[in-house]
């Protein structure tokens, strides 16, 4: 309802507005970066962020931690590329 009430009457007025997109996607692609960065840090560090709490370790040995950190390190120079 909050919707149909406050935002769908104006959509027609922003698409007047002349904005400047660049900006706003450079922004979220640089918050994206720094979260991914961390993300990788942690996985690095095997740090327990999945809170798996005394399963951690064993799970920190399993192949499938090294295909996740590698997963996220690709992830991470993709978006850097972007950047």
């Amino acid at each position: 309802m909050f919707i149909f009430k406050f935002v769908t009457p104006y959509i027609y007025n922003l698409f007047r507005i002349k904005a400047n997109h660049a900006i706003t996607m450079f922004i979220i692609s640089k918050k994206a970066y720094h979260d991914m960065k961390q993300f990788v840090e942690s996985i690095k560090k095997e740090a327990d962020i999945l809170q798996l709490g005394p399963y951690f370790n064993q799970f920190a040995k399993c192949p499938k931690y090294q295909a996740i950190l590698d997963i996220a390190r690709s992830d991470l120079e993709i978006i850097k590329a972007q950047l």
